[in-house]
């Protein structure tokens, strides 16, 4: 006991590093250095994580013999920490591998300078900000002390306005310390802080004294005025009449016309505000005195029709004081404006609103007014179809007040109870086939249907619609058997239909009614014809896929035998229970034995059945347990013999059920006075 640091604990002796924790361990799957004990003991006390480590912070102590620095040596070998950086196993309050300042070693040892910081750990100039650029408030100046804290941290500010040398604009002036606009001179003394071109304004009016600057003043000394936009020497604001006219400044009668008579836009009028140009140069002036101010040739019209009056001149006025007429081209004696109508054509008309004008078909109406020109039976079009308004003449238009180009409509015959085809002119067409849109079952896709409607599509010629045919590609032999199966779907008289699948041709029957066909080779066959509640089977195992049906499958896409817990899966041993899956476990009611025809099921989990006539059938149903054995006592013999006992609790192992066990606690194999002892010599 003197040298056993635990010499009241059989499984622990030795304590390397004094931390009440033994050298030994129990779990062998524990990750061990190479250099540590190595003794594993079945439950050891307290074992030692850790060995040559007091505080356990996974630095071992130097002190301790057999020890290893590994990634160093525990500096602080009775307290627990987490440094790393300048020296190893010591308290770090912020996690940034550098130790917090102690009295044995301090930041000029390398301890954190910001114990509170984690980003922060180093500060050379002792200004107060830490030296790492990618920490919290970094400083800019490492080598420096500085106090600056607005663009840049720890920088020399020698006016002590927040800004550092590196920036501010006069750092000896606490009132100046940005540059807006970057041109030399501060924002408190720059009337133009954002502009860089302007710094000064003599008169105020707002507009910077520098000429090659933005918005320069034109007369820097003059408030009222500081943009000549003309460069003519006269400011914009009041000077200038015309700011933009360089040629131009002065309009003595305010007529907005130039003085200068060699400027633009020159006043020919000077002194009257009423007059300014004479374009022709007839010296009449162009607004009041010329009625032509660009025709020298003319000047007066007494009749105010637009013609001039000198009978000589250019548009001489034929009717000089007749202001509705001045000339008469088809020389027919009636002036070209409201007597004759077609003032360039000489026509037979003699009377009407057309006098004067052509009559091909001699119906008393003016071709010009006359929509059919060559047909005498027809003059009007109201709707410009091309089909005429009288309804005794030729090709007469049905609607009058629609256009439309349809030679047919569908009228129904009420003696044979069938649609058929009547003439009908100039109604709406939509699709161009003949048929007016009203009675066009299709108004807007062209077809020449005839079978279920009129004028529909019709791609296959067979005489049914496209989206009544139900096959529209394949044209049909007979008009009362639509999808061509020769099972009639579309007779005349209803009792002689007898297809059931009137749109498929590869069925035509359905026994029990559930809209699946018969016919195995058709589309969607049903593979149970005489059950109306099932109609497919995925994985044909003989159970139907339809979840609410009869003997529905259970395993929809696997073919399964199972009859009992589901039907239709799978079922290795054939004993009516399915195996488990991940959708049904045997607490589901699977086969908890998939290869034992005599077992399924196993309350407890323990491997052994519940059936007892089943092969090693489980004593203890609901109580886990490997027992094999029971222990039998025969008093006629007085002898001990093994019998068959399955699936019972055996604590120690040995095969024999706990309660018939005379060891139930100890493994044994004794046989000869009584079962199942510890038998160290192996007598019996």
């Amino acid at each position: 006991d003197l040298g056993d640091d635990f010499h009241n604990k059989a499984t622990q002796w030795k304590d390397s590093d004094g931390d009440g924790l033994g050298d030994n361990y129990a779990d062998s799957s524990w990750s061990r250095e190479s250099h540590w004990p190595t003794n594993v003991v079945a439950n050891a006390y307290r074992p030692d994580a850790n060995p040559f480590d007091f505080d356990n912070d996974g630095y071992e102590d130097e002190d301790i013999d057999d020890a290893e620095e590994g990634d160093g040596w525990d500096a602080c070998p009775t307290l627990y920490g987490t440094s790393s950086e300048d020296r190893s196993g010591c308290i770090d309050n912020d996690g940034d591998g550098y130790s917090n300042p102690t009295s044995d070693w301090d930041e000029d040892d390398g301890a954190d300078e910001f114990p509170g910081a984690s980003t922060q750990w180093e500060d050379a100039d002792d200004d107060g900000y830490g030296d790492n650029a990618q920490g919290n408030y970094p400083d800019a100046c490492t080598s420096t002390y500085g106090t600056s804290y607005i663009d840049v941290y720890g920088c020399v500010d020698n006016d002590g306005d927040g800004y550092s040398e590196l920036n501010d604009v006069d750092d000896d002036d606490d009132e100046e310390s940005s540059d807006s606009d970057g041109d030399g001179y501060g924002d408190s003394s720059d009337e133009f802080p954002y502009d860089s071109s302007q710094w000064n304004d003599t008169d105020g009016d707002g507009y910077g004294d520098n000429a090659s600057g933005n918005d320069p003043d034109a007369f820097p000394n003059n408030s009222e005025e500081w943009a000549d936009s003309d460069d003519d020497g006269y400011g914009d604001n009041e000077a200038d009449a015309f700011p933009y006219d360089s040629t131009q400044f002065e309009d003595e009668d305010d007529d907005g016309y130039g003085d200068n008579t060699s400027g633009n836009n020159a006043d020919a009028f000077p002194g009257n505000s009423d007059e300014w140009a004479d374009s022709d140069d007839d010296g009449y002036g162009d607004n009041e005195a010329d009625s032509f101010p660009y025709d020298s040739t003319q000047y007066e019209d007494n009749d105010n029709d637009g013609y001039g009056d000198n009978t000589s001149g250019n548009n001489a006025d034929i009717f000089p004081d007749n202001s509705g007429e001045w000339a008469d081209t088809d020389g027919d004696g009636y002036g070209d404006n409201y007597e004759d109508y077609c003032p360039y054509t000489a026509g037979n008309v003699t009377m009407s609103m057309y006098q004067g004008c052509p009559d091909a078909d001699n119906d008393t109406y003016a071709d010009i007014e006359d929509a059919f020109d060559n047909d005498a039976s027809q003059w009007s079009d109201y709707d410009g179809d091309g089909y005429g308004d009288n309804s005794t003449g030729t090709t007469p238009d049905s609607c009058q007040g629609t256009a439309g180009t349809s030679t047919m409509t569908v009228s129904y015959n009420f003696t044979t109870n069938m649609g058929e085809n009547v003439t009908m002119y100039g109604c709406l067409d939509s699709d161009s086939d003949g048929y007016d849109d009203n009675s066009d079952p299709c108004p807007y896709t062209y077809g020449n249907s005839w079978v279920d409607y009129f004028g529909c599509a019709d791609t296959d010629q067979d005489g049914i619609s496209d989206f009544s045919d139900p096959y529209p590609n394949i044209a049909t032999d007979d008009i009362e058997d639509w999808d061509n199966d020769s099972y009639a779907d579309h007779a005349p008289d209803y009792n002689d239909n007898i297809d059931q699948f009137p749109e498929d041709s590869t069925q035509w029957n359905d026994t029990d009614y559930d809209m699946y066909g018969d016919n195995p080779n058709g589309t969607d066959p049903d593979a149970f014809p005489l059950d109306s509640s099932q109609w497919d089977d995925y994985d044909g195992d003989g159970y139907g896929d339809n979840y609410d049906g009869n003997n529905a499958d259970q395993c929809v896409y696997s073919s399964g035998n199972s009859t009992l817990d589901r039907f239709g899966c799978a079922d290795s041993d054939g004993d009516g229970i399915s195996n488990p899956d991940g959708d049904w476990s045997v607490y589901d009611g699977a086969d908890a034995f998939i290869s034992d025809i005599t077992q399924w099921s196993d309350e407890d989990g323990d491997g052994y059945g519940d059936n007892q006539d089943g092969t090693t059938p489980d004593s203890c149903e609901s109580e886990a347990g490997t027992s094999t054995l029971t222990t039998h006592y025969n008093s006629s013999t007085g002898q001990w013999s093994n019998m068959t006992e399955y699936g019972c609790p055996d604590e120690d192992g040995d095969g024999y059920l706990d309660y018939a066990d005379p060891c139930p606690y100890s493994y044994g194999n004794s046989w000869l006075d009584q079962l199942a002892c510890p038998d160290a010599d192996q007598d019996g």
